[in-house]
């Protein structure tokens, strides 16, 4: 699978019909670019350096510096703190909260693997999260590509919380945040009547 994915991954970063090849045609993703390729390349740095774990369903453990497989579904999840080293994914961490600068978590980064004209991609989210806290419970989301809010189907909707259930498709546990969510907007809603 290493070999693979490490093919595929330069073709995708470095070929003329690779996906940043493709993104640089399409004026609303240009920006999301840096982003984009950073994730990518530290898949591809991950997957030659770390041990690589299957998963099937719901991850428990977040933490360590690992990659997980599940069928077209990887993770890579890195130990982080920002404060210690705010430039390891500049492009991602730009809009890093600065209240979070001295916390220390697990940065998580989800990728899919599909099927386009015939060829298979690594396509990176369009966020990561950051968990932090006891338990590694609580969570952050980073936008990453943000031509992703020109989308229609995010006009009305809020894209931290669409983010959160995205990620419950990659097995992680963010239910619980997701009710206190739902709470608080229910709590904001009343106060506000």
């Amino acid at each position: 699978m290493r070999q693979e994915l490490h093919r595929q991954i330069s073709i995708d970063l470095h070929n003329e019909n690779g996906l940043i090849a493709v993104m640089g045609e399409h004026g609303d993703k240009v920006n999301d670019i840096p982003a984009y390729q950073e994730q990518v390349q530290y898949l591809q740095q991950a997957m030659e350096s770390w041990p690589i774990e299957e998963f099937n369903g719901q991850i428990d453990n977040i933490a360590g510096n690992k990659v997980l497989v599940n069928q077209n579904r990887i993770l890579v999840l890195t130990e982080y703190c920002h404060a210690e080293n705010p430039y390891a994914f500049f492009w991602l961490t730009q809009t890093f909260p600065n209240v979070l600068h001295q916390e220390s978590g697990c940065l998580i980064l989800m990728y899919s693997i599909e099927e386009v004209d015939g060829k298979s991609h690594t396509f990176p989210e369009w966020f990561t999260l950051f968990a932090f806290e006891s338990g590694r419970r609580t969570y952050y989301s980073q936008l990453a590509f943000h031509s992703v809010l020109k989308h229609p189907e995010f006009e009305n909707t809020d894209w931290n919380e669409a983010a959160l259930r995205r990620a419950m498709d990659y097995g992680l546990p963010t239910q619980q945040q997701l009710d206190r969510l739902k709470q608080s907007r229910g709590l904001f809603g009343s106060h506000g009547k």
